[in-house]
C-alpha cells in the first residue's frame, strides 16, 4: 500500500516518552521511521517493539548520534510517503486530527500543508493552542498569501516529499536549532499552500534540558550561531520574489537577534561575553547588511517589547512566537513597500 505521510521520529534518548509518541502514531496508512540517533538508553527496544507488533507502519533506523539535522537528512533519504511531517521523540500527536489529515492528504497536491499544533507546559501543567492561520482554511493559497499570518513553525508543516528529494534538502548535523534551517530551506521550493482547521502537533515544553531553554540556548549559542549563518548564505545563494525575500530575512534577523539578547542577558562585565557580543555584529555585519540592519531595527523596538511583555504576562507565548510577532511589524512595513512599488 503507498502511503500518504511519512512521518520521521527524531528519537534521541526518549525512553520516558517514546510510548506515548509512538501510540498516538498508529495509522495503517502512514510510515513511521523512527531514526535513532545513537540513543543510551531503552528508546531502540521500544521502537524495536512497535515495529514487531505494527510492521506495516513502524521502522526503526539505528545510526551513530550525528544530532537532529541527521536524523531529517536519515528521514528524508528514507521516506516513501506522498508528504513528510517530523515529529521530536519526546512529542506526540491528536491520533484523532492525525486520522482527518491523512484522508484529507490524499486528496490535495499542495507544496506545503498547515496544521494547528498545541505547546504543552510541562513544569506548569497548562497549555497554549498556535494556530496556522485564523481563516482560510481548506482552500489552495499561494505562499504568499499567508506568510503574514504564519511564523512558519515545523511542528505545523507536512512537505511534498518529492521537493525535498528532488531539491536535495540538506541540514546542518551535530547541531541545534536544525528546524529553522529545514523550513526556510524549503521556502524558495514552496508556492502552494494548504490550511487545515485540524490541531495535529503536540509541542512538549517547559523542559531547562531542551534546546529553547533560556538555559540551553547559552549553552548551546555557538549552534545558533552557526545555524545564522548558515541560513545568510543560504538566503544569498538562493533566488526569491520580493514576499519570501523579506520574510527570509526578517526570520534570519529573528534568529541573530535571538543570539545578541542571549548575551545581553549574561553580566556584561565578563569581558569574553562583550568579546563575543561584538565579533559576532561584526561577522553579521560582514556576512550580509540587509540581516545586520534588520537586526538591529528588532533591538530598537522598546514599546512594542513592552507590550508583548503585557501580553506575555497574561498568557504565554512561545519564544518562537514571540520572535514571530517582534519581526511581524517590520515585515508588515516591507510588504506594504513591495506592494506600492508594484503599483
Amino acid at each position: 500500500m503507498e502511503k500518504v505521510l511519512t512521518v520521521s521520529i527524531a528519537a534521541y534518548n526518549v525512553e520516558k516518552y517514546l510510548q506515548q509518541t509512538l501510540e498516538s502514531l498508529v495509522n495503517n496508512e502512514i510510515e513511521v521511521l523512527i531514526i535513532d540517533d545513537g540513543s543510551k538508553d531503552k528508546t531502540a527496544n521500544i521502537a524495536y517493539q512497535y515495529e514487531k507488533r505494527f510492521p506495516g507502519i513502524f521502522k526503526l533506523i539505528r545510526k551513530s548520534n550525528g544530532g537532529h539535522g541527521s536524523t531529517i537528512n536519515k528521514g528524508i533519504e528514507l521516506a516513501q510517503g506522498k508528504y513528510f511531517k517530523i515529529i521530536d521523540g519526546d512529542d506526540w500527536v491528536n491520533n484523532a486530527d492525525l486520522v482527518k489529515l491523512v484522508d484529507k492528504l490524499k486528496m490535495v497536491d499542495e507544496d506545503l500543508i498547515l496544521t494547528h499544533h498545541v505547546e504543552v507546559y510541562e513544569d506548569s501543567n497548562t497549555t497554549n493552542l498556535c494556530k496556522a492561520t485564523n481563516n482560510n482554511f481548506d482552500k489552495r493559497m499561494q505562499f504568499k498569501e499567508i506568510i503574514l499570518e504564519n511564523p512558519f513553525c515545523m511542528h505545523q508543516w507536512c512537505v511534498k516529499t518529492e521537493l525535498l528529494k528532488q531539491n536535495n534538502i540538506f541540514i546542518d548535523e551535530n547541531c541545534f536549532y536544525v528546524d529553522n534551517e529545514f523550513t526556510l530551506f524549503c521556502v524558495p521550493l514552496i508556492e502552494s499552500v494548504r490550511v487545515l482547521d485540524l490541531i495535529v502537533y503536540m509541542y512538549r515544553l517547559g523542559n531547562v534540558t531542551q534546546s529553547v531553554s533560556s538555559e540551553s540556548t547559552m549553552r548551546h549559542i555557538d549552534d545558533l550561531k552557526r545555524v545564522v549563518f548558515s541560513l545568510i548564505d543560504n538566503y544569498q545563494k538562493s533566488n526569491y520574489s520580493p514576499e519570501k525575500d523579506v520574510f527570509v530575512t526578517c526570520q534570519i534577523a529573528g534568529l541573530a537577534r535571538k543570539v545578541l539578547n542571549t548575551y545581553l542577558s549574561s553580566p556584561l562585565s565578563d569581558v569574553s561575553v562583550k568579546e563575543k557580543l561584538s565579533d559576532f555584529c561584526e561577522e553579521v555585519q560582514k556576512a550580509s547588511s540587509t540581516i545586520y540592519s534588520l537586526m538591529s531595527e528588532h533591538i530598537s523596538y522598546p514599546l512594542h517589547m513592552e507590550n508583548l511583555k503585557y501580553k506575555r504576562s497574561r498568557k504565554r507565548i512561545s519564544d518562537r512566537w514571540l520572535n514571530f510577532l517582534l519581526t511581524h511589524s517590520f515585515f508588515s512595513w516591507q510588504l506594504y513597500s513591495i506592494s506600492r512599488k508594484n503599483k
